[in-house]
């Protein structure tokens, strides 16, 4: 479970961290040099922290503490390589790009939540084939979300934005006709003043 009061902290800590590189050192995020060892930096003393983890017999996983150095070090590099990295444009990604919104909303809402459950009392075994089951069944998911909203924003185009600011102009004529009325005859100024 996200420890979401945390979780705002460390993005702010994150954000103020690269708004400083951006500001006062603009040269490191433009090595990927830089961002390679950064990610060598972080797996290897992330991992090295880990096996003494176990040593003592500790169980914490050292990459699901986002204030921790080794995960710092690992996001860093990975920003700076998607910062250096060419754009492109691609009109398949940008039209899957623009549902997933609609995949987000609806695995927030109670359909969401009973995917969550589903796979939690499901006994879909253990080990890898525990994860490679979840992973197919996250991934139907993902796709008939998907596949709902392009549709939606199918339906969308040929009613809501075929008539663009019809259906706008239409709804607040009737509703200022209704508001009207609807004050003459239940704010009739010559009853308040009897």
């Amino acid at each position: 479970m996200l420890d979401m009061p945390n979780c705002v902290f460390a993005f702010i800590y994150i954000y103020i961290l690269m708004s400083y590189i951006r500001w006062y050192i603009p040269a490191l995020l433009k090595s990927r040099k830089t961002a390679f060892g950064l990610i060598i930096f972080g797996v290897t003393f992330g991992y090295a922290y880990q096996w003494v983890l176990t040593k003592i017999a500790l169980t914490d996983w050292w990459l699901f503490h986002t204030r921790n150095a080794t995960s710092l070090a690992i996001s860093l590099g990975l920003i700076i390589l998607a910062i250096n990295r060419p754009e492109t444009h691609s009109r398949i990604v940008n039209k899957l790009a623009s549902a997933t919104l609609g995949v987000f909303l609806i695995q927030i809402s109670s359909l969401g939540a009973q995917y969550s459950l589903l796979t939690k009392n499901a006994s879909l075994g253990e080990g890898v084939r525990l994860f490679v089951l979840n992973f197919l069944l996250a991934l139907i998911f993902f796709i008939a979300c998907l596949t709902f909203d392009l549709l939606r924003q199918l339906f969308f185009a040929f009613t809501v934005d075929k008539i663009e600011g019809k259906l706008f102009e239409w709804f607040y004529r009737n509703m200022r006709k209704f508001a009207i009325s609807y004050s003459a005859r239940h704010f009739d100024s010559t009853r308040a003043l009897n």
